[in-house]
């Protein structure tokens, strides 16, 4: 989907498992943990993180290698589990052993800022697989959401900080 709206995209992934499922399908994929991106300083419009943020130990680097990766005026786009994603019973926060912490809003918030990225905006969403479930998340997104979407921008050169 990146490819088909950005024109060039390029995964990351630990797994070579992951890896060799981009290449079948001719996706370029760089295999890499994550915790120091094979990137220049600089050289990045977009990075987007589905689902990634609650694995990070080291959180604050993390978005603060994203932010030296990107290009002045370069976005974030980032999916997590909200806070309130412990009380769904089906994709329940803690069932994944590798979740780390659940992030607020304001959580995400004070990351972003302290990274030194200007939030664009924090939403929250619930998902659901039939339409009953996707009135129900509508309903749930605004008030218990079970994930953030957060855009954040790099300041450019010429923005205040």
């Amino acid at each position: 989907m990146c490819r088909e709206r950005l024109g060039d995209a390029l995964g990351l992934d630990p797994s070579s498992a992951s890896a060799l499922l981009c290449r079948a399908r001719s996706l370029p994929v760089v295999i890499a943990d994550g915790t120091r991106l094979p990137f220049a300083s600089g050289s990045v419009d977009v990075v987007r993180a589905k689902e990634i943020l609650e694995h990070i130990p080291d959180l604050l680097a993390f978005v603060r290698d994203i932010r030296r990766v990107l290009k002045p005026g370069g976005l974030f786009l980032s999916q997590t589990p909200t806070q309130y994603s412990i009380l769904y019973p089906v994709t329940n926060f803690y069932d994944d052993y590798t979740h780390i912490r659940p992030l607020t809003r304001f959580g995400i918030r004070r990351l972003l800022a302290d990274a030194g990225l200007e939030t664009l905006y924090i939403r929250g969403y619930t998902v659901g697989r039939n339409p009953v479930e996707r009135l129900l998340g509508r309903v749930l997104g605004r008030l218990f959401p079970l994930s953030w979407v957060a855009l954040a921008r790099k300041p450019s050169a010429t923005s205040i900080r």
